[in-house]
C-alpha cells in the first residue's frame, strides 16, 4: 500500500517537472528577468522543505509569535 502511494507521488512530481519545464516565458522580458533573478521553472525552487533549518525555524517562530500576539489581543481585550 505504502509502495503504491510512493510510485504515485513519485509519477505525479515528474509530471509536475514536466509540465514545468514545457512552460514558455510570457515574453522576452520576462524570459531575460528569470534569467537574471536565476529563476527557473522547476518544482524544485517552490519546495518549501528544501530551506535550511534556521530559516524554517525562524519562519515557524515569527507565525508563532503573531499566532500568540493576536489571541492574547483577544483576550486581554475580552478581560477589560
Amino acid at each position: 500500500m505504502q509502495k503504491d502511494e510512493e510510485s504515485l507521488k513519485e509519477t505525479q512530481s515528474l509530471e509536475e517537472i514536466q509540465v514545468l519545464s514545457e512552460r514558455q516565458p510570457f515574453n522576452d522580458v520576462i524570459d531575460h528577468f528569470n534569467k537574471i533573478e536565476g529563476n527557473t521553472p522547476r518544482a524544485s525552487n517552490a519546495k518549501l522543505n528544501s530551506l535550511p533549518k534556521p530559516i524554517k525555524y525562524l519562519g515557524y517562530f515569527i507565525i508563532f509569535f503573531f499566532l500568540i500576539a493576536f489571541l492574547l489581543t483577544i483576550v486581554m481585550n475580552i478581560i477589560d
